[in-house]
């Protein structure tokens, strides 16, 4: 064959591979694909891509066959189209990896395209030709270029070049030269792209030689191949800008205004325009990071162009707030950003981005003039906000509105001055209030009142200012903040008679007092304030009355504590009457907890009272506090108090300080906290607090009377009780191994305590229901001793539990032990004797049958058949004594039970005739037909092994014979 024959062969079969893996293609990318599927198409695509664009490079591809041509060709197209239907409906749950096996289909769709329609036929109008074929290389280019397929760009590029030599060497007003102007376009475009792939590449240099090049086609541009060039360099001046390198970054953008400028701005599109004031902020803010005087004034005459051209625009508004931003503080001019802040609230746009910025320049010039920044927060809010009816907005301003008084620079001991800023504050809450014609919501009214007003209120009474805070308590109680709660409420309110009593008008306090709501007047809080009036008016009663309803809660900490400030209130004042009755509230709650007052012991208790104590007023009255730190402290203490307790203090005369008695609070009221809150706190807590009341269980000398310490006794089995449970529920769900094995070690221990504490005391305890029930928790806990053991593994320990457990008699716990055993991993030896125990003690129970015995060694036998040949024959021989003593009894082994442990054990022995291991052979075959004499069929199940045994070959004996 001759070479072209040859060389036009291998065209026609490398075409046809092309169009068979296009096809292919296209039909893996309409279904959906698994990342190693699209890792191999991108391979695959890459490959044919390469070897379609060296077939394609200019002078080296040979004509094809018409048709095949066209296939190529149609093929192509179908894929490019196939491609743009793709990107069009982006599915989120594709791979990114799909998007970049996009773009090398569609590369290789233009290839196909560009090769079916140059190979296979003679175009009339090449001109026209070469530039449709242009658009397709500039349009892949710039996808590829946008999607950073570098490489794919540089080729597609490299086609763009190679036809736009060809378009250039038509001579200009032949038919076949095509559009002038078309051509002129694409030049442009080709340049553009060249200059963003070079920008992408990190090659500046190369930009500037394309930017040369097109900068000489200016005159010849037009609107829409400036749009496209000058969107080019823009984005190359917003990424140089991005990197830091503002000086280029403004280089850049001003070729971009540049190529716009050159064109009327009435040729230009809507995006066009919209692009040129892109630039213009681009440029602005480029030009005030360089930050030099001549580029400030240049962006400051740019700003001034384009207000010339658009108007009083929110974007020039914001161009001016930078430029003054942007301004020496000295020479800050505040008026000028006041009125362009003014002019944006007037021309307010309703949306949030507005809004925020709005509230954010406005708390600039607060720094500034507080008293501009005040009156825009009140036209923004009282002018347009309001309208909305936007409550998250709204709310925003006011409490934002209040903050600003409280920040702002004053005189506070000028009353004039504070009742002045307090009483235009007033008046914008009524025009809030009136615009609305409700209050404002609970969460709102709550800000203002916990993370603003009531901190300034505080600072203000530090500095004992009585008035100006009474003001602000007034502020707080405004009909608008009137969703914030009764507790808000009353809190500003005792603060009304803070205020009062600080300026000794106990009249205004009086009529606080009897002007709040009940919840509110019979606060602990407030009746202390109550009590305190008293003593200043030597109202006895009032003050007597009060101690009445503080005593009423003498047994919270709080109200001790309250009684104590009682105390130290009417001593100063010399009030003997209602110092009296104070401490004959104190003394009666003492009596109530047998308390007796002592140095260490009182520290420690009262340090535990006033763990559970409200919060005080200056937290947020409807917040508590956490869980956790509550229960953390209060461990604590505890377990401080027990450690002293263990180390027996003693005072300077050598008395005991934790006296019986007190040993006995500490340890009931852990015990108690304890149970109280078994069902809240997280189990760490509930072990440390049970562990507290252990200790101090210790702590007692040895001749306590018997009631006592039978008493003592029972609470540390409960004690142990509890925290051996937790400890095995901690246990359960932890996943870390290490920390696992260590719950179930202290699970154990405290196991044993239980074990131990009600073997000493067992006859002690007189009440048989007691008794019952610390049976039932033992069983439980002998459940867990025998999980615990498994998963540590002390298989030794595992009969010492099932012994121990006996003294229960409880079926449902050996049952338990069973599953337990069951489910380990234990080894063969282990498992047989262990559950070889839990059968026997269960067997030994009431009510337990031959069919539950028969199930039991049906279950052990399946388990350890595999594990220990030894003891599952050991199991069979049971079994066959079992059937022989039941039988004897009339109480046979179920057949269907028998049959299947004969069948089983026949079949083993089958598995070990076909190793070859005859001994093991014989041994499990004659337990098999043992065994199957007690099935209750008459002699057939056994006649029948015994025949299929006397069949088998032994050393070239059967079964049968000697």
């Amino acid at each position: 064959m001759a070479p072209e024959d040859l060389a036009s062969a291998g065209r026609i079969r490398k075409a046809r591979s092309y169009i068979d893996f296009a096809a292919s293609l296209q039909s893996n990318l309409s279904g959906s694909l698994d990342a190693r599927t699209i890792d191999l198409l991108l391979a695959d695509t890459s490959h044919h891509i390469q070897l379609i664009h060296n077939a394609t490079q200019l002078g080296s591809a040979g004509p094809l066959p018409q048709k095949l041509a066209k296939q190529v060709e149609r093929q192509g197209r179908d894929l490019w189209n196939l491609c743009i239907r793709l990107r069009r409906e982006p599915d989120a749950s594709e791979p990114t990896q799909k998007s970049k096996l996009l773009i090398k289909a569609r590369s290789l769709a233009f290839y196909m395209l560009e090769h079916g329609r140059s190979a296979g036929r003679v175009k009339k109008d090449e001109g026209t030709e070469e530039m449709y074929l242009m658009n397709l290389a500039l349009a892949l280019g710039k996808l590829c270029v946008r999607d950073a397929d570098l490489d794919s760009a540089r080729m597609a590029l490299q086609k763009a070049a190679q036809l736009m030599e060809r378009l250039k060497a038509m001579p200009p007003g032949t038919s076949d030269s095509g559009d002038q102007k078309g051509r002129t376009r694409l030049d442009a475009e080709y340049l553009a792209m060249r200059t963003a792939l070079s920008w992408k590449e990190d090659r500046l240099d190369v930009a500037e030689h394309m930017f040369g090049k097109i900068d000489a086609l200016r005159p010849t541009l037009d609107s829409i191949s400036a749009e496209i060039i000058a969107d080019t360099l823009q984005h190359i001046g917003f990424d140089l800008g991005s990197k830091g390198d503002h000086g280029m970054a403004v280089k850049w953008l001003k070729r971009a205004y540049d190529i716009l400028n050159h064109q009327s701005l009435d040729q230009l599109s809507a995006k066009g325009l919209e692009l040129r004031l892109a630039i213009c902020q681009g440029l602005v803010r480029g030009l005030l990071d360089v930050g030099s005087q001549a580029c400030v004034q240049e962006a400051n005459d740019l700003v001034a162009y384009i207000e010339c051209e658009i108007g009083d625009k929110p974007l020039v508004l914001h161009w001016r707030l930078e430029l003054l931003q942007r301004a020496p503080e000295e020479t800050f001019d505040v008026d000028a950003y006041s009125s362009i802040l003014h002019r944006m609230v007037r021309s307010f746009d309703y949306s949030d981005a507005s809004l925020y910025f709005l509230l954010h320049h406005i708390r600039n010039l607060r720094e500034k003039s507080p008293r501009l920044a005040r009156g825009l927060l009140d036209e923004l809010l009282l002018q347009h906000v309001i309208s909305s009816r936007k409550g998250e907005w709204i709310g925003k301003i006011v409490v934002r509105r209040i903050w600003m008084v409280t920040v702002d620079p004053m005189d506070l001991s000028n009353d004039s001055e504070s009742v002045e800023l307090l009483t235009d504050l007033q008046n914008f809450l009524d025009k809030v209030h009136d615009g609305l014609s409700e209050p404002l919501s609970s969460d709102i009214a709550g800000a203002a009142h916990s993370k603003v007003i009531w901190n300034h209120v505080d600072s203000i009474l530090l500095s004992k200012l009585y008035r100006v805070a009474e003001a602000w308590c007034l502020i707080a109680l405004h009909r608008i903040f009137s969703n914030s709660g009764e507790a808000n409420h009353g809190k500003f309110g005792r603060k009304l008679i803070i205020c009062a009593m600080g300026y000794n008008d106990t009249e205004k306090a009086r009529r606080v007092l009897h002007s709040m709501p009940d919840t509110a007047k019979d606060h602990i809080l407030t009746r202390y304030l109550t009590f305190k009036v008293s003593l200043v008016d030597w109202d006895h009663d009032l003050g007597c009355e009060s101690i009445r309803h503080l005593s009423k809660l003498s047994d919270s900490s709080q109200g001790r504590d309250v009684l104590y400030a009682c105390i130290r209130e009417a001593q100063q004042v010399g009030d003997k009457l209602c110092t009296l009755a104070a401490l004959q509230a104190i003394i009666d709650s003492w009596r109530s907890d047998q308390a007796p007052p002592s140095n260490l012991t009182s520290i420690l208790r009262c340090s535990i009272r006033l763990i559970h104590k409200i919060e005080e007023e200056s937290n947020n009255a409807d917040a508590g506090p956490p869980s956790n730190t509550y229960a953390d402290d209060l461990c604590q203490l505890f377990e401080k108090a027990a450690e002293q307790a263990n180390q027996e203090p003693k005072d300077d005369d050598g008395n005991t300080l934790f006296t019986i008695p007190e040993m006995h609070w500490f340890r009931k009221n852990a015990y108690n906290i304890g149970v109280a809150k078994c069902d809240t706190w997280e189990p760490p807590h509930i072990i440390r607090i049970f562990q507290t009341s252990l200790a101090f269980s210790a702590c007692y000398p040895k001749d306590l009377p018997l009631s006592e310490f039978t008493e003592i006794a029972l609470m540390a089995l409960r004690c142990h009780f509890v925290i051996a449970a937790a400890l095995i529920s901690l246990a359960r769900t932890e996943d870390r191994v290490a920390e696992q094995l260590q719950y179930y070690l202290e699970a154990r221990h405290h196991i044993k305590g239980f074990d131990t504490t009600l073997e000493n005391s067992s006859e002690d305890i007189q009440d048989e229901n007691i008794k019952a029930d610390l049976i039932a928790k033992l069983s439980a806990l002998f459940v867990f001793d025998f999980e615990a053991a498994t998963v540590l593994k002390d298989w030794d320990g595992l009969n010492e539990v099932v012994r121990k457990a006996k003294i229960c008699r409880d079926e449902v716990m050996y049952k338990a032990m069973g599953d337990c055993m069951l489910r380990s991993r234990a080894p063969g030896k282990a498992l047989f004797s262990t559950m070889r125990l839990i059968i026997n003690e269960v067997f030994e129970l009431e009510q337990f049958d031959h069919e539950k015995l028969a199930k039991y060694i049906r279950c052990m036998f399946q388990a350890i058949l595999g594990l220990d040949d030894a003891a599952a024959l050991q199991l069979v021989d049971q079994a066959i004594q079992v059937a022989r003593e039941g039988k004897g009894s009339g109480t046979q082994l179920p057949s269907a039970e028998v049959e299947w442990l004969v069948a089983t054990a026949f079949n083993h022995a089958i598995d070990y005739y076909a190793r070859g291991e005859e001994e093991s052979c014989h041994r499990w075959a004659l337990r098999a037909m043992h065994l199957a004499e007690y099935v209750g069929d008459g002699g057939l199940l056994r006649d029948t092994l015994q025949d299929k045994f006397a069949k088998l070959q032994f050393d070239g004996l059967k079964g049968g014979e000697a």
